[in-house]
């Protein structure tokens, strides 16, 4: 299995709001893209769901004409992936979605896959929710050592619509290989297991969070493990952003509580912190 670092996932909305329900109205969804089942972002989206119908369950939130009714209520449903959620999005088909920050990132400025697509600049991130990983998964006897080894080798990677085959073919270019340097298959990792263990594929592609329902799933079977130098950068950059993210978290938390103790001792040093932390946003 051959890891690379990726930046976090993204709960993503339109930037249209969306009217609350109001009380006595009839039930409508609020529907979560998220992945395919055997992914993170199913199971994810499910807890999302979960604790979004948990609160519209409580007193005092809107009700259809039915006594004890929710007017909203959140469904996951599966998808294509980061992609797919993100035209889904733009077209009205579902209110949230997971998405990889960088294909967030592609949506918001029209780049890439979504050029020329202005449709998809009205997404916006609600939060940051964790970190993952590509992961390259292969039969040990496929004699997969490195990412140049994929050439002519039967791999899936991922269905079109997906994060994982935007982020594959990112790698692939970077190693000077395309998908059809390989005997590609499209097909999302639920559909994959069996056909690793009767050798119809040799290795699988998933973007995804750990642990993951589709590796586990191999755990009795011979995997083979590869680093790869641009997985060792990627790693490095994200490690440095990771690093900064928590700086700039912990000034963000710390900052107030100190100016206001400073304002109430010493009111000059406090004014004089502000601008100085204020200097340090705008120039970073």
């Amino acid at each position: 299995m051959q890891c690379f670092l990726i930046p976090i996932v993204f709960l993503v909305v339109l930037a249209i709001v969306v009217p609350a329900p109001c009380a006595g109205e009839s039930q409508r969804l609020f529907r979560i893209g998220t992945g395919g089942t055997a992914g993170v972002y199913y199971p994810i989206g499910k807890l999302i769901a979960q604790g979004f119908n948990e609160a519209s369950g409580k007193a005092g939130a809107p009700q259809t004409g039915t006594p004890g009714t929710p007017a909203l209520v959140a469904v996951a449903q599966s998808s294509g992936g980061s992609v797919a959620n993100v035209q889904a999005l733009a077209s009205g088909e579902i209110e949230a979605g997971l998405v990889q920050a960088d294909v967030a990132a592609w949506a918001f400025h029209g780049d890439r896959v979504f050029s020329g697509d202005d449709s998809v600049k009205v997404v916006r991130a609600v939060a940051g929710l964790y970190s993952e990983k590509l992961q390259i998964v292969t039969r040990r006897d496929a004699n997969i050592r490195s990412v140049a080894d994929l050439r002519g080798k039967r791999i899936s990677i991922d269905e079109v619509g997906s994060g994982t085959l935007m982020a594959m073919r990112i790698v692939l270019d970077a190693h000077g290989l395309s998908e059809n340097d390989l005997i590609p298959m499209y097909l999302k990792p639920e559909f994959t297991d069996d056909k690793i263990v009767t050798g119809e594929l040799q290795g699988f592609v998933v973007m995804a969070g750990t642990p993951m329902k589709a590796a586990d799933r191999l755990a009795g079977m011979e995997l083979f493990f590869v680093r790869d130098p641009y997985g060792a950068e990627l790693y490095r950059m994200n490690t440095v952003f990771k690093a900064t993210s928590v700086a700039f978290t912990f000034l963000a938390v710390t900052t107030p509580v100190l100016l206001g103790w400073l304002r109430r001792r010493r009111p000059g040093v406090a004014v004089a912190g502000a601008a100085l932390v204020m200097l340090l946003l705008i120039t970073v």
